[in-house]
């Protein structure tokens, strides 16, 4: 589809809306003194934005009546959405409802009302655009010795980060005269945070959020000077999709995608069959990390039934049935590893599948396999996608190969990935680690194993539209979305999409969900649009449309509020005084070191195997005949015995057993090899 316009704000949002350095708004009086008594800013936190109704009162200190001129300083994502002036009506406080206008016509409206004359008088309040981020407000008259109310309304979007709708904000007021600020949320379950501690609802904000002084050394927290809305309760995905059309082939289209701040949660008294891999291509090292990691994985699961398998060629349970979780961590965290030839970790698989279906239905079935996956190439891993059919068990593969700082990956394809997600599970690289001081990050994202913790191959569909990440930006499709984030976007389409859906895997299990447009997403946009770069893309006729659609003050409009005069005729605004800018468009073996050139020497892996088992062979039975072994390895391990040509009388499963008993050194490098040892004298 014809793409038309993207504005900079689609993309993964990772960071609050940060105001642009600003100045204090200023306020004059036209004929003399004016100051300002009052400046209340009653937020109201929403998802996706928030609602800001100022009321500001001033009192007019001169002996005549008088104009107020503000110049306003706001976000520049925030738009100006209503405006108010209070008066009185039947003798009682009334507010009088301001009216959207084209922008020129409402100054020239205001120009007339406040000059004078000698009819009825009307007393005016104009609200008008300047730039992004800046506003006019003129009110008259301010009668002599006496105070005037007047109230606007803003909008600004939030940013989804962390689980929270936040926000920030600028300081707000004149300078030296900060505006009292009072935060609430608009659904009652939801709670409000300021610089990550709670705040009460209704409660008035002093000052602005916490500053830290950066040159000075101060350590911010990462949330300092955010007000942040946390969701009481928030499902899998959701969002909003607002749709506007404003010409021919010209639509706007907003949407936001946000993941729940937790979108799964850990079952308890799950049964777990952890299998480590025990044969002698692992290190000691990894093989202790492993085990570390499985006890780290483990935590995680509250009243789980545990059993633990370790495989070589045979397969070796440490129970003999499931047992208490606690018990499994305290011997994971100090058992020796157990390592010898042979990868049978089918057999293993095919063991965890016959605990789990023998154990109690009714509860959550797991098996993590930790393993640097070198087995033998007879074992063909794509026919292991059935091998939890009788227990219906949930399998995660961790492919484990090093130590270090721990992270953890999702292999996205071959074999172990496609097994794996035939059960619900995926296949992952892990980096895994048995220091001390790296547990704690290690269990943090070794959860992931317990339960999901994103959306994985996400992507948002918008038929007839094509979604484009900002500069920089990751692409829209088959990303990483992570619990608690969210993606957001805001363009100019040709289409007006019916719905907007988002798709994804919570491990390997899909997630879809869809939503249609909502018009109250749609009238918000329209006036946020002023707020945005997209504005640029649009045209006057076209600002015209979408700002009275949104009821935005924007370069084509302006709000002009009138009321019943209380001020004599005859104390109108003279020409010269004038009335301000109206309205507006404004292991290595050991090295041989001859002379200056560095030599290895040269290590024969068939002559090791050779003379390994020479001894094998008379003991067997050979003695003089000459006898072949077919032996597969990966680096330093047997992984499989395949062949034995030997004559009789003797004793093959003699040979065999020799075979699987080698020490290979570490000098087995390869992968995987395969040796053909002929032993003859």
């Amino acid at each position: 589809m014809k793409r038309i316009a993207v504005s900079a704000v689609i993309g993964l949002l990772a960071l609050a809306i940060a105001p642009s350095p600003r100045a204090a708004d200023s306020l004059d009086g036209s004929r003399g003194l004016i100051e300002e008594r009052s400046h209340v800013v009653k937020v109201t936190l929403a998802p996706g934005h928030a609602t800001l109704v100022v009321e500001r009162t001033i009192e007019n200190l001169g002996k005549r009546h008088d104009q107020a001129d503000w110049m306003i300083e706001i976000p520049e994502t925030a738009v100006a959405t209503r405006l108010r002036t209070r008066g009185v009506l039947d003798g009682k406080p009334h507010w009088f409802e301001g009216d959207l206008m084209e922008a020129e016509e409402a100054a020239a409206r205001y120009k007339e009302l406040t000059g004078i004359g000698g009819y009825y008088p009307k007393d005016p309040a104009l609200l008008s655009w300047r730039t992004r981020g800046l506003l006019a407000l003129q009110v008259f008259p301010v009668p002599p010795a006496d105070r005037k109310t007047v109230s606007y309304t803003l909008q600004m979007p939030t940013v989804y980060r962390n689980g929270r709708h936040e926000l920030t904000l600028p300081p707000l007021g004149l300078a030296g005269d900060p505006a009292e600020v009072v935060l609430r949320s608009q659904r009652p379950a939801d709670r409000i945070f300021v610089d990550g501690q709670p705040f009460p609802e209704g409660a008035k904000l002093q000052g602005s959020p916490a500053e830290y002084d950066l040159d000075a050394g101060d350590e911010p927290p990462s949330d300092a000077g955010i007000i942040a809305l946390v969701p009481g309760s928030a499902p899998t995905l959701g969002g909003a999709l607002g749709v506007k059309r404003f010409g021919d082939d010209r639509v706007l289209v907003h949407y936001r995608v946000e993941a729940a701040p937790r979108v799964a949660h850990v079952p308890r008294d799950a049964q777990v069959v952890v299998i480590l891999d025990g044969s002698r291509s692992v290190t000691e090292d990894v093989a202790r990390a492993a085990m570390t990691g499985a006890a780290a994985t483990l935590r995680h699961f509250e009243g789980a039934a545990v059993e633990v398998l370790a495989f070589d060629r045979r397969v070796h349970a440490r129970y003999g049935g499931l047992v208490p979780v606690a018990q499994a961590i305290a011997d994971l965290e100090t058992r020796e590893p157990h390592r010898a030839n042979g990868s049978n970790i089918d057999a293993a698989l095919a063991r965890a599948d016959q605990i789990l279906a023998a154990a109690p239905a009714g509860r959550p079935r797991r098996v993590l396999v930790l393993s640097d996956l070198l087995t033998r190439e007879s074992l063909k891993v794509s026919s292991l996608a059935h091998a939890f059919r009788k227990s219906g068990a949930l399998l995660h593969v961790g492919h484990v190969e090093e130590t270090g700082d721990p992270e953890l990956g999702v292999q996205s394809d071959g074999d172990w990935s496609a097994v794996a997600r035939a059960t619900g599970g995926l296949a992952w690289d892990a980096v895994l680690s048995n220091e001390p001081g790296t547990q704690a990050k290690q269990r943090a994202i070794l959860e992931e194993w317990a339960r999901p913790m994103r959306l994985h191959r996400f992507r948002v569909v918008v038929p007839g539209v094509t979604l484009v990440a900002a500069a920089g930006a990751d692409s829209l499709e088959n990303k990483v979305l992570d619990e608690g984030e969210g993606v957001a976007g805001l363009q100019i389409a040709d289409y007006a999409p019916p719905w907007l859906e988002m798709v994804g895997e919570l491990w390997s299990r899909p997630v879809r969900v869809r939503i249609a447009p909502d018009p109250a997403d749609g009238r918000l946009w329209s006036a946020l649009v002023f707020g945005d770069d997209l504005m640029g893309e649009l045209s006057e006729p076209e600002m015209m449309v979408l700002a009275r659609y949104g009821g935005a003050v924007s370069p084509v409009t302006s709000y002009l509020a009138i009321e019943p005069g209380v001020r004599p005729s005859t104390e109108g605004l003279e020409e010269t005084t004038g009335v301000g800018s109206l309205g507006g468009r404004f292991a290595q073996a050991p090295n041989i070191m001859a002379g200056m050139a560095e030599v290895r020497p040269r290590f024969d892996p068939m002559a090791w195997l050779r003379e390994a088992l020479a001894p094998a062979r008379a003991r067997c039975g050979f003695e003089d005949r000459r006898v072949a072994l077919t032996i597969e390895t990966t680096r330093a391990e047997v992984v499989d015995v395949r062949k034995i040509e030997a004559p009789a009388p003797g004793d093959k499963a003699c040979l065999d057993e020799a075979a699987w008993s080698l020490d290979l050194p570490h000098n087995f490098t390869e992968y995987h090899a395969t040796y053909r040892v002929v032993l003859a004298d």
